[in-house]
Order: structure tokens, then sequence, then C-alpha cells
């Protein structure tokens, strides 16, 4: 799409912390990266899911939500990405857009992410647990490579 940043998923959405693969990176990295791509408060970001595979969704919400708890209001996720620009007949390019630096600083709302044991706490009571892993995962008849074993609850 032209005018559109490249900033792939998983890349520097995910790391490994404290032994957990796929977590959110520190907030230090995150600033990093998001003023190296050009993002700030002053603009409206655009999340735009590739065609590449049906998990190309989780993805654009996996980033959609690592920019809203560092306090990024100005989002939207593009419906039906990059195959429903195609459809529309929109225009493509493989022109790079380079981006402009910005000096990107978090203000973290941990007020949106819950830790392993207040989840743990709620388990029972009339907090909602919903699993979005597809089905195969949820049941375990597949696992996802970094999964150390099938079946639900593990978060990839």
């Amino acid at each position: 799409m032209p005018g559109a940043l490249s900033a792939p998923y998983p890349g520097a959405w995910r790391a490994k912390r404290d032994g957990v693969p796929a977590q959110m990176p520190t907030v230090e990295a995150l600033e990093a990266y998001l003023s190296k791509i050009g993002v700030n408060d002053d603009k409206v970001v655009v999340i735009v899911p590739s065609e590449a595979s049906s998990s190309a969704l989780g993805a654009g919400t996996r980033v959609y939500w690592t920019l809203k708890e560092l306090e990024l209001d100005n989002l939207a996720i593009l419906d039906g990405g990059t195959r429903a620009w195609k459809a529309a007949g929109l225009d493509l390019t493989t022109d790079e857009t380079k981006p402009v630096a910005t000096d990107f600083t978090a203000k973290p709302d941990p007020s949106i992410i819950i830790s392993t044991d207040e989840m743990a706490e709620n388990l029972g009571t009339k907090t909602a647990l919903l699993d979005a892993h597809p089905m195969d995962f949820f049941t375990g008849k597949t696992k996802h490579k970094l999964a150390p074993r099938p079946g639900a609850a593990y978060p990839v």
C-alpha cells in the first residue's frame, strides 16, 4: 500500500522474557522501535493485517493491543487487511516508505494487562477467560512450535 511502513510481526513485537517466549517486549525496547519507525501520539496508526495466513488477524490484533497498552489511542485495524484493499481495486506498491524517526515515549497502562498470578486468583470467579487459539491448538490436536506441550491455556 502506498505510504505503508514495514513493521512485520513477530519481529520487534515479541520477545522472550523470564524464559517465556512470545511475550511483549520491554517498554524501552518498544519505545526505541516505535521511535525508529516514526510512530507517535500525533499520528493515527492503522494496522494492516497481511494475507499470508489465517493467523494474520491475530498478529494485527496483537500489535493493536501492544500499542494500546502503551497508551496510543489513535488506533485502527484495517477491516479485511490487504485482501480487502486489493479486492477494492486500490493501489498497491513495492516502493519502500522511509520512516521519519520520532521520539516516542510510552505511557504504559497496566490496567489492561493481567498477570498470570492475578488470572490464577480469578479462575472460577465472575471473570470470563476466553482462549482464542485455533481449535486444534485448544484441544491439543496440534501444538504451536513455541509451546512446550499441546492444549489450552498456553499463551502463544
